[in-house]
């Protein structure tokens, strides 16, 4: 049971809150925690009638980091400065989406559950209202001050002061799209779920596409945009590239200074003629379709260099190539780890292949269908795959009808040129002052954006889905707050950074989650007194760094 003793020490008389168990008929210590000097404790009243005090746990660390972000970012001014609610009835827009981005980051779910998951965490001390008031209702209701403008301008606004507290760099922006797939189904006056690509390839579901830019200075998220999931991804980047460019003019930033970096899936035409005329600098890859004789090219052609981010080794072979109307700066790049990981998941897929049609017809060939030639060919065909595999097998169906003989053979030369082309990746670019090994390793960069992505989908952590929402609106403002949320755990992770800290967005909120608060209360229901619990030293190292006492 949950009691309260006294200790002697050096003369003083100090008070603790203890919790007892039996373990082998003995009395052991469970937990302890330092309450005060009894003097102060009887100042307070708390001994007067120790059985009628209560006590209650709450959560405090991972929840006041991200609050103490939002505060020196002025997160809720600026999202109140641009929602313009009238009414002074409850929470402003800025606080209710604040507590909803905290929330993402933490312990996601739907907006029916929010109340419960805000009355046991520490945030009550600063929004004092009841956990009954965050219902599905209230943020239905406040997502209508929301539109395309308003996303801007708030954008606009926390790039500035991100930018300028935290002292990012501008200079390098990542760029990727992606799309998650939905149960909504399409209906009047909504255009955001529809039917397209699907990256996790659930094409029996409707798509939302959102398209993400990021520094490269700490992968932190600077513009986003969600758009209909019909939409590929060329189509979708020669219409924002324009709007990119006006947001940076808006922030102050001149696009002439800038590097955008993206993916083979977004060229067009178009792209390149704003690029050129705002005359911004890229690094993209290329498909190497699009320059079939350099994905060939020989290893002892290639200079071995080593990446200073990582120490690992690569080579890479330039040359000057017309792509897109303007010469560019070509580079195929050559990993030779990635190499053996793809050379030998090849072979290994190769064999199983071959493995797999033996398998299949050795009880059913000459049987029922397939004692016709025709059939038997096709299904091998769809065992195998027509457009890579298929290229590499050589299949014949030899034999009259009932007596079919099956004869796969391995196109040694088509294989071998297959391997040939393994590990190596082509980047064109514009950079023509920059050296080979920057070049590489701010396009290897981009995996930034593509955790991003991973981090939105992930089901603990801000969790973009599943997504409780109808209309369009409703699915554009879910998705601003996924963003938000990104947002402040890339800023937590920057101030960890620079405290010689170094982990994951789940690591961090983890250790995070371990810093609680035990507050005591009187039998009218009024708290007494609070106190941290006690928590080990890496814990212990975070919540110093992030000078997180100052909230209690």
């Amino acid at each position: 049971m949950v009691h309260l003793i006294k200790k002697k020490v050096k003369g003083h008389e100090y008070c603790y809150l203890q919790e007892n168990i039996w373990v082998d008929g003995k009395s052991k210590r469970l937990w302890q925690i330092y309450l005060g000097p009894t003097k102060r404790i009887k100042e307070i009243g708390l001994l007067r009638k120790p059985e009628k005090l209560e006590y209650e746990t709450i959560e405090f660390g991972a929840e006041i980091a991200l609050y103490n972000i939002a505060k020196k970012i002025d997160f809720v001014e600026i999202v109140d400065k641009y929602t313009d609610k009238k009414r002074s009835q409850g929470l402003t827009v800025g606080e209710y989406i604040l507590i909803a981005v905290i929330n993402r980051c933490i312990a996601p779910c739907s907006k029916r559950k929010l109340g419960g998951w805000f009355k046991d965490s520490y945030l009550g001390e600063y929004f004092q209202i009841s956990e009954s008031i965050l219902n599905s209702q209230t943020y239905w209701n406040h997502f209508s001050y929301f539109n395309e403008d308003v996303y801007k301008k708030i954008e606009i606004d926390l790039n500035k002061i991100i930018l300028k507290k935290y002292n990012l760099n501008l200079n390098c922006v990542l760029f990727d799209p992606t799309n998650f797939y939905t149960y909504i189904e399409e209906h009047k006056n909504n255009e955001l779920p529809k039917k397209g690509y699907s990256k996790e390839k659930r094409y029996d579901l409707n798509q939302i596409n959102l398209s993400l830019f990021c520094l490269r200075d700490g992968g932190v998220p600077i513009m986003h945009e969600t758009y209909p999931g019909n939409v590929n991804d060329p189509t979708h980047f020669k219409t924002i590239i324009p709007k990119f460019i006006k947001r940076m003019n808006d922030i102050g930033k001149n696009v002439k200074e800038m590097v955008v970096v993206f993916d083979k899936g977004n060229h067009s035409p178009e792209v390149y003629e704003d690029i050129n005329g705002a005359q911004m600098k890229f690094i993209a890859s290329l498909r190497p379709s699009m320059q079939k004789d350099l994905i060939g090219t020989p290893l002892d052609k290639f200079t071995m260099i080593e990446l200073k981010s990582t120490g690992k080794k690569v080579g890479y072979y330039q040359v000057e190539r017309k792509i897109y109307g303007m010469k560019r700066v070509v580079y195929v790049v050559f990993d030779p780890r990635h190499f053996k990981r793809v050379k030998s998941r090849f072979e290994t897929r190769l064999e199983k292949k071959i493995q797999a049609v033996g398998e299949y017809f050795e009880d059913r060939l000459n049987k029922n269908k397939w004692r016709v030639a025709e059939n038997v060919k096709k299904k091998i065909m769809n065992l195998i795959g027509k457009q890579f595999y298929g290229t590499i097998i050589k299949v014949k169906v030899k034999g009259k009808t009932g007596h079919i003989e099956i004869d796969l053979q391995i196109d040694e030369a088509e294989k071998k040129k297959r391997i040939k082309s393994m590990g190596k990746t082509l980047l064109f670019t514009n950079c023509t002052d920059w050296e080979p090994e920057l070049i590489i390793r701010t396009f290897r960069e981009q995996y930034m954006v593509e955790h991003a992505f991973k981090y939105l989908k992930n089901p603990k952590l801000i969790s973009i889905r599943p997504m409780y929402h109808y209309t369009d609106n409703s699915i554009r403002v879910h998705t601003f707050i996924c963003v938000l949320g990104l947002l402040l755990l890339s800023l937590l992770r920057i101030e960890l950074s620079r405290c010689d800290i170094t982990m994951s967005y789940f690591k961090a909120i983890e250790l995070l989650k371990k810093i609680k608060v035990t507050r005591i209360l009187d039998q009218s229901g009024t708290v007494r007194l609070k106190k941290f619990n006690k928590f080990d030293p890496e814990v212990k190292k975070i919540f110093n760094r992030l000078s997180l006492k100052q909230y209690l």
